[in-house]
């Protein structure tokens, strides 16, 4: 029987068909290849722009702290000294100035997180510093970067890049490693005439936050972010320390700063590969070559790290920081879903060639019938029988063939019967799946791969696939034979026989885990970097060349006021009403590098410090500008400042502890009362003020009362260094923060041992007054009493002399003495008085006074006196019979004195008494009011009549008689009954004086 072929134009369309497909099949994966790698470069150049932002702002800050510190008169005062001293080691060491500055600086580095400091003299001696082996020895700054230490001698701040140190630095792991990479920045010192006189720097710790911030830039699993030097040596932590440890690159995972120089070992590490020379002498990696000649760049081609794996990344070098940055990330990450995808693709190929080559073979085989038409019957039957034999060969051997095909393709093949259960398991279902071939066959999907939950969305699927021949995809989770969830895409197509009967159904499944998760990662990336835009806490815009502004964040926007900005950049940022007066757009700047300028009095009254960065933006050269609000931070900084100096010059011992009471900060003038250093004083316990003289209870209380968040406050005996005993009166208070909790304790403590001593003797003072005052009453009232018996004789003998001599002359005389010695009487009985009240013996006796009664006798008794002055005397009473219960002693004493004293000082006019009684709402009073018209009381005088033994006119010249008593006592016994005196007087025109006392009216 003669053979039935294809017609070569049949094979020739379909050769066409393969090629077609072919072609698309490899544009589709050269496409997926770029967009992938691009979306990979985006991702490192984000994380590049992000950390150079991160590192910009850090320098900013160092260099406003290092400012800060420079510009600080004590700084200022101790090197103006330092300058003076002889420049060798021995006199700079032994100096009170280096003690000084290292003391004044010791907290604040601890404080500020730096490690050293630098005072360096116009001749590059270094005056000052935390190690004696660098006090009085050429700065190795100025061998290493001499340029730039002469730039701070031209009154700039500058950034030292990393350098050797000239000493051994601890490493993480506090071994001491030589030539560690160490980096300063340096401010100039000016005196008062604005002139530099010595040069300020601060030692960074590149271990703290420099090394920190470049870590936070990572991607994915094997991302990494880093900085080399100029000669390419790493100076952040490597991520992959571990790694180079078990490569044998280093010894120790924690010494890997300054030991690594980033070099291409020409294979790669981790799989075994041993390069034949020391790492240290191979050419530079890509990257590092390229970085450390000063570019910046990408590359997504692929280039071996200093592991020799091979990777992606993105790079530029900083000018000003004199460092490279890299980011970069494992090729095999970065590509795995690319890869994923390709394989896919071939393998679908495949499939597609198998199931074509076996329906060209079904179709040739069919043509036979046309031509075996003119044989016999049982020929044409036999025929049949045997070609269909060889058919049914030919499909055993395609089957045979494509079996092969599915079991060896990393995807997982399986084909399923009409009921859903398994009757092919490949290999590749196996890895996928976990169970093994054996395990899945005769099994229903839902036993094996279906979870619950969607398990009738799955059966639906399957029911359609067995009423159609189309083939369908799907992406489904799915779960393995531990119980793990993944996520597979499925490629599923009906399987029918030669007479085109639907006997099952071929899957093939790709686990697409792993390459979600990346999508996911990559998609979350993007998200980031735009959301980082909008929320950093930061204004940014993109400005062309031309001063057109591209973009602006919206807290920019906020704070312009403006929704949609078109206009020009200095017509929204004018600085004190005027174009920026740094405006970068004046100046020709590289894509790369970054300045820094201040802008004040814009956005309503606000200072900003502005970082612009030339970059590519769409294509062109722009300005990347990133506004800081240092409005607040400039206040906070004169603040602290304050602060600061206040505590440092108080007249007061200030001391700060912790919670456990160790010493973290003493002032000067504690150091100034008990004789200890401040270094003596850190991380002591104020017991070693304890004098022993106080009792446990105290000390009890103490703490106590600070540990409940209250505030002590006592009075402390406490002792020097030198064993000398002082008095302190202390107040103890938590510290706390916005939280609420206790961070430290805060004592402010004022010495006074002198004070002490002042009151004691006051104290002393005061009982010796006191037993003076009463031995004096004691006398006055015996001396009193003494006299007043002679008195009274003297006044009889006188009085008969005055009125029964028959001699004039001693008629006279006799009324010479009986006035004089009425005169000392009525002294006698003052200072009697006087010496019981202030004697505090004085006992009120109550009794019912007539008060009509009592004020006639007593304005009678003095009528003879008013009358020899020809003064218009007058009495004025109510009525009504007027008698309450008093003490008709005090009473009669205080309208005497004040009578007396009216008449006394009123030379002519009047003299008028009224007694009067008030109701008023709280009780009711006796009003007793002298006026008179006599000489009157100066204001500025006014308060001296109610002193003891005080008159207007005092001396020995005085106008006057008496001894200033009768006032005071008067005002003594008025407050003795509860009451109140009120004077009123107009020099040279009169007086008056008015009692009120509260009464009870019989």
């Amino acid at each position: 029987m003669k053979r039935i072929i294809l017609k070569p134009k049949e094979y020739f369309w379909v050769i066409i068909f393969f090629i077609i497909l072919i072609a698309l099949s490899w544009v589709t994966v050269n496409e997926i290849e770029t967009s992938i790698k691009n979306d990979v470069k985006n991702s490192l150049k984000t994380v590049l722009n992000t950390t150079e932002i991160a590192f910009e702002q850090w320098k900013t800050r160092k260099e406003s702290e290092i400012l800060m510190f420079s510009k600080e008169k004590r700084v200022l005062g101790i090197v103006k000294r330092l300058l003076k001293v002889n420049r060798t080691p021995k006199s700079l060491l032994k100096s009170k100035e280096q003690k000084e500055i290292r003391d004044y600086f010791r907290p604040l580095l601890k404080q500020f997180g730096y490690i050293g400091i630098f005072v360096i003299a116009k001749d590059s001696i270094s005056l000052a510093s935390m190690r004696d082996a660098n006090v009085g020895t050429k700065n190795f700054i100025y061998y290493k970067r001499g340029e730039l230490l002469k730039e701070v001698w031209n009154g700039k701040t500058k950034y030292i890049p990393p350098i050797s140190s000239d000493v051994p630095l601890k490493s993480l792991n506090g071994e001491l490693v030589q030539k560690y990479p160490t980096m300063f920045f340096a401010a100039p010192i000016f005196n008062e005439k604005n002139k530099v006189i010595a040069v300020f720097t601060l030692r960074i710790d590149v271990l703290q936050d420099f090394t920190n911030i470049a870590e936070l830039g990572r991607i994915g699993e094997s991302g990494e972010t880093y900085a080399v030097d100029r000669n390419g040596w790493l100076i952040t932590r490597s991520r992959f320390a571990h790694q180079l440890v078990k490569t044998g690159r280093i010894s120790d995972e924690l010494l890997e700063i300054g030991t690594i120089k980033i070099t291409d070992p020409g294979g790669n590490m981790l799989d075994g590969y041993t390069p034949e020379v020391p790492l240290n002498k191979l050419p530079l990696t890509v990257m590092a070559k390229d970085v450390t000649s000063g570019n910046s760049n990408f590359n997504v081609k692929g280039y071996r790290d200093y592991r020799g794996v091979t990777v992606y990344g993105a790079w530029y070098w900083d000018n000003k920081l004199g460092i490279g940055i890299t980011t970069e990330i494992d090729e095999e990450e970065a590509m795995s879903t690319f890869r994923t995808i390709k394989y896919a693709i071939i393998i679908l190929i495949l499939i597609l060639l198998i199931l074509t080559s076996s329906m060209l073979f079904v179709l040739n085989r069919t043509r036979k019938r046309a031509f075996d038409e003119l044989k016999k019957a049982h020929d044409k039957l036999e025929e049949e029988v045997i070609e269909r034999k060889h058919a049914e060969k030919k499909i055993r051997e395609s089957q045979q063939r494509l079996s092969s095909h599915l079991n060896n393709t990393p995807l997982g093949a399986i084909f399923w019967d009409v009921d859903f259960k398994v009757i092919s398991w490949n290999k590749s279902a196996e890895k996928i799946f976990g169970y093994s071939k054996e395990e899945a066959l005769g099994k229903h999907a839902n036993e094996l791969i279906v979870p619950r939950k969607i398990q009738d969305k799955i059966g639906k699927g399957f029911n359609y696939l067995l009423k159609q021949t189309e083939g369908k995809k799907s992406t489904n989770e799915n779960i393995t034979k531990n119980g793990k969830r993944i996520l597979c895409d499925w490629y599923n197509v009906a399987i029918t026989d030669l007479n085109g009967k639907i006997t099952g159904v071929a899957s093939l499944v790709d686990d697409i885990t792993e390459r979600k998760k990346t999508e996911e990662e990559l998609k979350t990336s993007n998200e980031f970097n735009k959301s980082l835009i909008e929320t950093i806490p930061f204004g940014l815009d993109i400005v062309d060349l031309e001063g057109n502004i591209l973009f602006m964040n919206s807290l920019l926007k906020d704070a312009v006021g403006i929704e949609n900005p078109k206009e020009k950049c200095w017509k929204l940022y004018k600085d004190n009403g005027k174009q920026c007066t740094e405006c970068p757009l004046k100046d020709e700047m590289k894509l790369g590098e970054t300045n820094i300028c201040e802008i004040h009095n814009v956005f309503g009254g606000r200072e900003y410090e502005v970082t612009y960065t030339v970059m590519n933006y769409k294509n062109q050269k722009a300005l990347l500008e990133v506004f800081r609000d240092i409005t607040e931070s400039k206040k906070a900084q004169k603040e602290i400042l304050k602060l600061s100096r206040a505590v440092e010059q108080s007249p007061n011992l200030v001391i700060i502890t912790d919670l456990h009471g160790k010493i973290e900060y003493a002032n000067p003038k504690i150091t100034e009362v008990t004789g200890y250093t401040q270094e003596e004083l850190i991380g002591q316990n104020p017991h070693i003020f304890k004098s022993g003289q106080m009792s446990k209870e105290t000390y009890e209380e103490l703490w106590d009362t600070i540990q409940q968040g209250k505030v002590w406050k006592g009075e402390l005996l406490n002792k020097t260094k030198y064993g000398e005993l002082f008095w302190e009166s202390v107040t103890i208070a938590p510290i706390i923060d916005n939280k609420g909790k206790i961070i430290n304790y805060i004592g402010i403590k004022e010495d006074i041992t002198e004070k002490k001593k002042m009151t004691e003797e006051l104290i002393e003072a005061k009982e010796k007054a006191e037993e003076a005052s009463r031995l004096k009453s004691n006398f006055l009232a015996n001396m009193s009493h003494e006299l007043r018996t002679p008195l009274v004789g003297i006044l009889g003998f006188s009085e008969i002399i005055k009125n029964e001599a028959e001699n004039e002359e001693f008629q006279e005389y006799g009324a010479m003495i009986y006035s004089s010695t009425l005169r000392l009487q009525r002294t006698l009985n003052s200072v009697l008085d006087f010496s019981k009240v202030d004697g505090k013996s004085f006992k009120l006796e109550y009794d019912k006074v007539n008060v009509n009664k009592l004020a006639k006798e007593e304005f009678n008794l003095l009528k003879v006196n008013a009358e020899k002055k020809q003064i218009d005397y007058k009495l004025n009473l109510k009525k009504d019979t007027f008698i309450i219960k008093s003490d008709v002693r005090l009473l009669a004493t205080i309208f005497n004195h004040i009578i007396d004293n009216g008449i006394k000082y009123t030379k002519e006019g009047f003299v008028e008494v009224n007694v009067n009684k008030a109701q008023e709402a709280d009780g009711t009073f006796l009003l007793f009011e002298v006026r008179d018209s006599g000489i009157g009381i100066e204001k500025e005088k006014l308060h001296l009549i109610w002193e003891d033994f005080r008159q207007v006119s005092e001396g020995l010249a005085r106008t006057y008689e008496g001894v200033g008593l009768g006032l005071s006592i008067v005002k003594k016994f008025v407050s003795l009954l509860n009451g109140s005196i009120e004077v009123k007087s107009e020099y040279l025109k009169g007086s008056s004086f008015c009692v009120k006392i509260p009464i009870e009216q019989i």
